[in-house]
Protein backbone atom coordinates (compact mmCIF):
# COMPACT_ATOMS: atom_id res chain seq x y z
CA UNK A 1 0.00 0.00 0.00
CA UNK A 2 1.24 3.77 -1.17
CA UNK A 3 0.83 6.92 0.13
CA UNK A 4 0.19 9.20 -3.03
CA UNK A 5 0.07 12.93 -2.37
CA UNK A 6 -0.16 15.27 -5.85
CA UNK A 7 2.11 17.65 -5.40
CA UNK A 8 4.63 20.57 -6.84
CA UNK A 9 8.28 20.71 -6.46
CA UNK A 10 9.02 24.27 -4.96
CA UNK A 11 12.81 25.19 -4.04
CA UNK A 12 14.19 25.66 -0.42
CA UNK A 13 17.50 26.23 -1.37
CA UNK A 14 20.60 26.10 -4.05
CA UNK A 15 21.41 22.61 -2.60
CA UNK A 16 20.45 19.56 -4.95
CA UNK A 17 18.91 18.07 -1.74
CA UNK A 18 16.75 20.76 -0.36
CA UNK A 19 13.64 19.34 -1.88
CA UNK A 20 10.13 21.03 -0.56
CA UNK A 21 6.33 20.46 -1.66
CA UNK A 22 3.49 21.96 -1.88
CA UNK A 23 0.03 19.75 -1.73
CA UNK A 24 -3.28 19.25 -0.16
CA UNK A 25 -4.99 17.27 2.65
CA UNK A 26 -8.97 16.56 2.72
CA UNK A 27 -9.94 16.85 6.51
CA UNK A 28 -11.01 13.07 5.77
CA UNK A 29 -6.88 12.64 4.83
CA UNK A 30 -5.71 14.40 8.23
CA UNK A 31 -7.86 12.51 10.40
CA UNK A 32 -7.62 9.04 8.78
CA UNK A 33 -3.46 9.76 8.90
CA UNK A 34 -3.54 10.79 12.71
CA UNK A 35 -5.42 7.83 13.61
CA UNK A 36 -3.05 5.31 11.54
CA UNK A 37 -0.32 7.42 13.20
CA UNK A 38 1.46 8.27 9.62
CA UNK A 39 0.46 12.25 11.21
CA UNK A 40 2.68 12.76 13.88
CA UNK A 41 3.29 15.42 16.06
CA UNK A 42 6.93 14.92 17.68
CA UNK A 43 5.65 17.18 21.61
CA UNK A 44 6.91 14.16 24.10
CA UNK A 45 9.75 15.77 25.80
CA UNK A 46 10.96 12.26 27.03
CA UNK A 47 11.22 11.38 23.40
CA UNK A 48 14.83 11.93 21.41
CA UNK A 49 12.75 12.76 18.91
CA UNK A 50 11.15 15.87 20.70
CA UNK A 51 10.75 18.54 18.09
CA UNK A 52 7.14 20.78 19.00
CA UNK A 53 5.71 22.30 21.57
CA UNK A 54 3.13 20.93 23.72
CA UNK A 55 -0.53 20.51 22.80
CA UNK A 56 -3.48 23.12 23.51
CA UNK A 57 -6.39 21.68 24.39
CA UNK A 58 -8.35 24.73 24.47
CA UNK A 59 -6.92 25.78 21.06
CA UNK A 60 -7.55 22.64 19.62
CA UNK A 61 -11.63 22.90 21.13
CA UNK A 62 -11.23 26.73 19.67
CA UNK A 63 -10.73 25.42 16.90
CA UNK A 64 -12.80 22.40 16.09
CA UNK A 65 -15.83 24.93 16.98
CA UNK A 66 -14.12 27.33 14.74
CA UNK A 67 -14.52 25.17 11.55
CA UNK A 68 -18.33 23.96 12.77
CA UNK A 69 -19.24 27.45 12.86
CA UNK A 70 -17.63 28.44 9.75
CA UNK A 71 -17.82 25.42 7.01
CA UNK A 72 -21.57 26.09 5.85
CA UNK A 73 -21.01 29.34 4.41
CA UNK A 74 -17.48 28.52 3.23
CA UNK A 75 -15.58 31.23 5.36
CA UNK A 76 -12.76 29.12 6.90
CA UNK A 77 -9.49 30.26 6.54
CA UNK A 78 -6.69 28.15 7.24
CA UNK A 79 -2.84 28.51 6.52
CA UNK A 80 -1.43 25.74 5.46
CA UNK A 81 0.57 23.21 7.27
CA UNK A 82 4.41 21.95 7.39
CA UNK A 83 5.27 18.66 8.12
CA UNK A 84 8.71 17.37 7.41
CA UNK A 85 7.82 13.67 5.70
CA UNK A 86 9.69 10.57 5.91
CA UNK A 87 11.71 8.79 4.57
CA UNK A 88 12.84 10.78 1.08
CA UNK A 89 10.35 10.29 -0.88
CA UNK A 90 9.97 9.60 -4.71
CA UNK A 91 8.38 11.89 -6.58
CA UNK A 92 7.40 10.85 -10.05
CA UNK A 93 4.66 12.17 -12.67
CA UNK A 94 3.60 15.27 -9.75
CA UNK A 95 2.91 12.21 -7.12
CA UNK A 96 4.63 11.82 -3.88
CA UNK A 97 4.66 8.38 -3.52
CA UNK A 98 5.86 6.82 -0.15
CA UNK A 99 5.64 3.31 1.39
CA UNK A 100 2.38 3.97 3.36
CA UNK A 101 3.29 1.69 6.44
CA UNK A 102 6.49 2.99 7.16
CA UNK A 103 5.76 6.87 6.11
CA UNK A 104 5.72 9.53 8.59
CA UNK A 105 4.30 13.00 8.45
CA UNK A 106 6.03 14.89 11.46
CA UNK A 107 3.75 18.01 11.77
CA UNK A 108 6.27 21.38 12.46
CA UNK A 109 3.73 23.49 12.15
CA UNK A 110 0.04 23.17 12.29
CA UNK A 111 -0.55 20.44 14.96
CA UNK A 112 -3.77 22.12 16.82
CA UNK A 113 -4.96 22.90 13.67
CA UNK A 114 -4.78 18.86 12.68
CA UNK A 115 -6.28 18.05 16.13
CA UNK A 116 -8.87 21.00 15.59
CA UNK A 117 -9.86 19.13 12.13
CA UNK A 118 -9.77 15.49 13.75
CA UNK A 119 -11.86 16.87 16.80
CA UNK A 120 -14.46 18.44 14.33
CA UNK A 121 -14.53 15.50 12.21
CA UNK A 122 -15.40 13.87 15.51
CA UNK A 123 -18.26 15.73 16.81
CA UNK A 124 -19.60 15.57 13.36
CA UNK A 125 -19.51 11.66 13.57
CA UNK A 126 -20.82 11.20 16.97
CA UNK A 127 -23.82 13.93 15.84
CA UNK A 128 -24.90 11.81 12.64
CA UNK A 129 -24.21 14.54 10.98
CA UNK A 130 -25.31 14.48 6.99
CA UNK A 131 -22.44 17.13 6.30
CA UNK A 132 -20.19 14.79 7.57
CA UNK A 133 -18.71 13.73 4.28
CA UNK A 134 -18.77 17.33 3.04
CA UNK A 135 -16.57 18.37 5.37
CA UNK A 136 -14.13 16.08 5.38
CA UNK A 137 -13.52 16.50 1.54
CA UNK A 138 -12.48 19.98 2.88
CA UNK A 139 -8.91 20.31 2.11
CA UNK A 140 -5.90 22.28 3.99
CA UNK A 141 -2.74 23.39 2.04
CA UNK A 142 0.46 21.68 3.07
CA UNK A 143 4.24 22.68 2.49
CA UNK A 144 6.47 19.45 3.18
CA UNK A 145 10.22 18.96 3.24
CA UNK A 146 11.47 16.35 2.24
CA UNK A 147 13.64 13.89 4.67
CA UNK A 148 14.73 16.82 7.50
CA UNK A 149 17.23 15.31 9.84
CA UNK A 150 15.98 16.11 13.34
CA UNK A 151 17.92 19.16 14.14
CA UNK A 152 16.79 21.00 10.79
CA UNK A 153 13.19 19.46 11.78
CA UNK A 154 13.54 21.51 15.32
CA UNK A 155 15.12 24.46 13.36
CA UNK A 156 12.17 25.15 11.00
CA UNK A 157 9.93 24.88 14.09
CA UNK A 158 11.91 27.36 15.44
CA UNK A 159 12.04 29.75 12.51
CA UNK A 160 8.26 29.29 11.58
CA UNK A 161 7.20 30.24 14.86
CA UNK A 162 9.67 33.20 14.95
CA UNK A 163 9.19 34.67 12.17
CA UNK A 164 4.99 34.11 12.43
CA UNK A 165 3.40 37.61 14.72
CA UNK A 166 -0.16 37.99 15.35
CA UNK A 167 -1.84 41.36 14.13
CA UNK A 168 -2.72 43.63 17.20
CA UNK A 169 -5.99 43.00 18.23
CA UNK A 170 -7.43 46.16 17.77
CA UNK A 171 -6.72 45.42 13.97
CA UNK A 172 -7.92 41.53 14.50
CA UNK A 173 -11.21 43.08 15.83
CA UNK A 174 -11.65 45.89 12.85
CA UNK A 175 -11.17 43.23 9.95
CA UNK A 176 -13.61 40.62 11.97
CA UNK A 177 -16.94 40.00 10.43
CA UNK A 178 -18.05 37.51 11.88
CA UNK A 179 -18.26 38.15 16.26
CA UNK A 180 -21.17 39.60 17.19
CA UNK A 181 -19.30 41.39 20.08
CA UNK A 182 -16.87 43.15 17.83
CA UNK A 183 -19.41 43.61 15.11
CA UNK A 184 -21.51 45.73 17.89
CA UNK A 185 -18.25 47.84 18.72
CA UNK A 186 -17.53 48.24 15.38
CA UNK A 187 -21.48 50.11 15.25
CA UNK A 188 -20.39 52.04 17.87
CA UNK A 189 -17.69 53.56 16.73
CA UNK A 190 -19.68 55.30 14.07
CA UNK A 191 -23.01 55.74 15.85
CA UNK A 192 -21.72 57.18 19.18
CA UNK A 193 -21.04 60.56 18.85
CA UNK A 194 -18.27 60.78 21.09
CA UNK A 195 -16.17 57.96 19.46
CA UNK A 196 -16.39 58.74 16.20
CA UNK A 197 -12.32 59.66 15.41
CA UNK A 198 -11.67 59.29 18.66
CA UNK A 199 -11.16 55.19 18.44
CA UNK A 200 -7.65 53.29 17.12
CA UNK A 201 -8.58 50.47 15.32
CA UNK A 202 -5.03 49.53 13.88
CA UNK A 203 -2.72 49.91 16.45
CA UNK A 204 -2.66 47.71 20.53
CA UNK A 205 -1.88 51.02 22.52
CA UNK A 206 -2.12 54.39 22.34
CA UNK A 207 1.27 56.23 22.14
CA UNK A 208 2.23 59.33 23.36
CA UNK A 209 1.74 60.73 19.99
CA UNK A 210 -1.67 58.96 19.29
CA UNK A 211 -4.23 61.55 19.06
CA UNK A 212 -6.92 58.82 19.75
CA UNK A 213 -8.34 58.32 23.27
CA UNK A 214 -9.61 54.55 23.29
CA UNK A 215 -8.67 51.48 21.53
CA UNK A 216 -10.91 49.16 19.75
CA UNK A 217 -9.89 46.60 21.56
CA UNK A 218 -10.99 48.14 24.93
CA UNK A 219 -14.34 48.77 23.59
CA UNK A 220 -14.58 45.01 22.41
CA UNK A 221 -13.80 43.75 25.61
CA UNK A 222 -16.23 46.62 27.53
CA UNK A 223 -19.19 45.21 24.80
CA UNK A 224 -18.16 41.47 26.41
CA UNK A 225 -18.60 42.44 29.91
CA UNK A 226 -22.05 44.11 28.63
CA UNK A 227 -23.25 41.11 26.79
CA UNK A 228 -21.73 38.11 27.58
CA UNK A 229 -22.33 35.01 25.81
CA UNK A 230 -23.50 36.40 23.05
CA UNK A 231 -24.79 33.95 19.62
CA UNK A 232 -23.82 34.32 16.23
CA UNK A 233 -27.46 34.24 15.93
CA UNK A 234 -29.35 36.45 17.67
CA UNK A 235 -30.43 40.07 16.34
CA UNK A 236 -27.89 42.78 17.10
CA UNK A 237 -30.40 46.03 16.55
CA UNK A 238 -31.71 46.42 19.65
CA UNK A 239 -28.46 45.79 21.58
CA UNK A 240 -26.55 47.85 20.06
CA UNK A 241 -29.10 50.72 20.30
CA UNK A 242 -28.99 50.29 24.23
CA UNK A 243 -25.14 50.39 23.98
CA UNK A 244 -25.19 53.61 21.98
CA UNK A 245 -28.08 54.93 24.40
CA UNK A 246 -25.75 54.12 27.31
CA UNK A 247 -22.01 54.85 26.05
CA UNK A 248 -23.57 57.98 24.80
CA UNK A 249 -24.56 59.06 27.95
CA UNK A 250 -21.37 58.13 30.24
CA UNK A 251 -19.24 59.58 27.58
CA UNK A 252 -21.20 63.33 28.20
CA UNK A 253 -21.47 62.59 31.61
CA UNK A 254 -17.44 62.56 31.78
CA UNK A 255 -15.69 66.06 33.06
CA UNK A 256 -14.17 68.80 30.43
CA UNK A 257 -15.05 66.65 27.25
CA UNK A 258 -12.40 64.53 27.08
CA UNK A 259 -13.75 63.39 23.90
CA UNK A 260 -13.10 66.33 22.25
CA UNK A 261 -10.74 65.65 18.54
CA UNK A 262 -7.19 67.70 19.24
CA UNK A 263 -3.64 66.75 17.87
CA UNK A 264 -1.62 64.66 18.98
CA UNK A 265 0.70 67.54 20.81
CA UNK A 266 -2.69 67.86 22.57
CA UNK A 267 -3.70 64.75 23.52
CA UNK A 268 -0.56 64.15 24.88
CA UNK A 269 -0.44 66.83 27.42
CA UNK A 270 -4.00 66.14 28.09
CA UNK A 271 -3.19 62.29 29.29
CA UNK A 272 -0.32 64.26 31.10
CA UNK A 273 -3.29 66.05 32.95
CA UNK A 274 -5.72 64.23 32.73
CA UNK A 275 -6.64 61.18 35.11
CA UNK A 276 -10.03 61.07 33.13
CA UNK A 277 -7.88 61.11 29.91
CA UNK A 278 -5.07 58.66 30.61
CA UNK A 279 -8.23 56.07 32.11
CA UNK A 280 -10.25 56.07 29.34
CA UNK A 281 -7.65 54.30 26.81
Amino acid sequence: MELLLQAVLVKRGLKRNQKSYVTTLSFGDVVRLMEDERLYVPNDPDLADFAQRKLNPVRVNNIAKYILDTYKDGSTFFPAICVNIQPDPIYRDGTIVLPYDSASLRLTDGQHRCCGIHRAIKLLREDGSPELAEVSRMELGALVYAALPLEMERQAFRDQNLLAQRPGKSLAHWFDMRTPEVTIAKDLCKRVPQFRSNIETVENGLGKHNPKLMTLSTLVTATQHMYPRLSAEEPLEARIDWAMTFWAAAASALPDNPWRVLSKAERKQQREDSIVGAAIG
